[in-house]
């Protein structure tokens, strides 16, 4: 059977989002023309279960860990000339793929709108305060940063055969918008084509993200004094930003309550601070290894 569009799942130990999301897929009754592809990352366990209970639905696995290796395999494993990419934690609204189909007509790159949701019912912690106000800004990201993040990107076989396939250890989103960038290719932003994405419900869970996208981040840049500078500069404004960001929680229309709003701004000042710490450890770290690696020449 031939397929109009892709979509790109990878997945690591998170059977109960993931089906949900695939539960969503079935019920947007668009899968006579839509090849999903769930891509097992690494070392997850045995997942015959889920496998039974979505059998429209194509399982693989990808030996090497991390999402840009999994959605790189799923890619190699469809010829479906049209490529969605979304996380096993997104509920994909009904009309996403139509809609996906629809924009990649217009432009070969599309970044979809992303709603955030929380999981659990009440009110909202500090962690879940800050990612309402702040994550997933997609439309920021497409309009002034000119990068998508694959919660949900769209692009074409043939755009992505030109520019590549994501890298690991950097930031894999930026890092092939960048590319697809250099190649002449605009991103649009389309807010019809739309996912629902959970919160972070916790500190742990934020710090994790964080601190995977610091390490990204320090590996992109050039080993030189210069840039070194650079990562200390952007670390030390980190502080001063929360004078700028605080406003944005205390009015914004989606908390509710000074409760949320202290909890959320209080995870602001400490999530900058704890930035900056973790930021002068990535730089401290490398200049020590090099330091060793001179005294056993």
């Amino acid at each position: 059977m031939t397929h109009d569009l892709a979509v790109i799942i990878p997945h690591y130990r998170d059977f109960r989002r993931l089906e949900r999301c695939l539960t969503a897929l079935e019920k947007a009754n668009q899968l006579s023309w839509t090849d999903v592809i769930v891509v097992h990352s690494g070392d997850t366990p045995h997942a015959y279960p889920i496998e039974q209970k979505f059998p429209w639905a194509r399982f693989i696995h990808e030996e090497v860990p991390g999402a840009g290796p999994a959605r790189n395999a799923g890619v190699e494993a469809t010829t479906a000339p049209s490529l969605l990419f979304i996380d096993c934690d997104c509920i994909p609204d009904q009309g996403l793929l139509v809609a996906t189909r629809a924009s990649l007509q217009e432009s070969p790159v599309v970044g979809g709108r992303i709603r955030l949701f929380d999981e659990n019912p009440g009110r909202r912690n500090g962690t879940q305060s800050y990612e309402t106000v702040f994550a997933f800004q997609q439309k920021h990201y497409v309009k002034r940063k000119n990068f998508a993040v694959t919660a949900n990107l769209a692009t074409t076989r043939s755009v992505f055969n030109e520019v590549g396939p994501f890298r690991t250890n950097v930031a894999e989103d930026r890092e092939w918008c960048q590319r697809a960038r250099q190649k002449g290719y605009k991103i649009k932003y389309d807010k019809f084509m739309c996912v629902e994405h959970p919160t972070r419900g916790s500190w742990q869970s934020l710090s994790n993200k964080w601190l995977r996208l610091i390490h990204e981040d320090f590996a992109s840049y050039p080993n030189s004094r210069w840039c070194r500078t650079l990562w200390m500069l952007r670390a030390f404004m980190l502080p001063p930003s929360i004078i700028k960001d605080l406003p944005k929680i205390w009015l914004s229309p989606q908390l509710n309550g000074s409760l949320e709003r202290l909890s959320g701004s209080w995870i602001l000042i400490r999530l900058r601070f704890w930035r900056l710490y973790q930021m002068y450890k990535s730089l401290s770290r490398s200049v020590n290894c090099e330091h060793r690696h001179l005294h056993t020449e």
